[in-house]
């Protein structure tokens, strides 16, 4: 990797490969076919087709394997197709993360992570499902993000203002507002039964209602946060 003002590198997070084995996989079927096509029937337009189908995948699979993740003390840095960038701990203001099934004509791929920062300068850093053990380094980003996201959350909770968690909102006057695409549901502090977080959805539990108010967690930003905020908060209410 490049200098760093981050310091030495810790831990390494190569480019997936699950994904560089279906990129290779597709690569060589549709190729292979646009091939045994232009060289059964000689024509220049079928070779110009096979040109650029395997040109396409050529610049997927190079884009997919220049991805990296490195963990330092101070922060994470990362390299992508378009460039190379740093952030600290402090800078990290949202964080998004999900785990999702994947399969083509019911046939499984197996599970997929996805991870976003948003930092305090409103700077968007897509993951996706380019780096390897993304689940890893989630962890590893709340853990050493907690203590700030928590305490900032604390703070505005307690002073009145709405705590904003992406999808979701507290408010210590309202309690908690989930943000549907076209309207806002409401749930009292009195009425949450229970809640539960996991890689694929955020649950809220409500007394006397037999389903749950569900969002997705890639819309719901720090969940380490929020689980942490609403478990105080309940205390009192329970």
């Amino acid at each position: 990797m490049r200098y760093s003002t981050l310091g030495p590198a810790l831990e390494t997070f190569g480019p997936s490969y699950k994904i560089t084995g279906i990129l290779l996989a597709l690569g060589l079927l549709f190729s292979g076919v646009a091939f045994a096509v232009a060289n059964e029937i000689h024509d220049h337009a079928a070779w110009i087709v096979f040109d650029g189908i395997a040109l396409s995948f050529g610049v997927l699979l190079w884009r997919h394997l220049v991805c990296r993740a490195w963990l330092h003390e101070m922060g994470i840095s990362y390299r992508k197709m378009l460039g190379y960038g740093e952030v600290r701990w402090i800078e990290v203001e949202q964080i998004y993360f999900e785990t999702h099934e994947v399969d083509v004509h019911l046939i499984p791929l197996g599970s997929f992570s996805s991870l976003r920062l948003v930092t305090t300068h409103q700077k968007k850093i897509a993951l996706g499902e380019n780096i390897r053990n993304t689940e890893v380094l989630f962890e590893v980003i709340a853990k050493r993000t907690f203590d700030a996201l928590y305490r900032n959350a604390v703070l505005e909770f307690n002073s009145g203002s709405e705590v904003d968690f992406g999808a979701i909102r507290v408010s210590r006057e309202k309690g908690v507002t989930i943000r549907r695409w076209f309207r806002r549901q409401t749930i009292p502090w009195k009425d949450i039964a229970g809640f539960q977080f996991d890689a694929h959805f955020a649950q809220f539990d409500r007394m006397s209602r037999r389903l749950a108010a569900k969002v997705a967690s890639k819309r719901v930003a720090n969940t380490h946060a929020l689980h942490a905020l609403l478990t105080g908060v309940m205390r009192h209410v329970w």
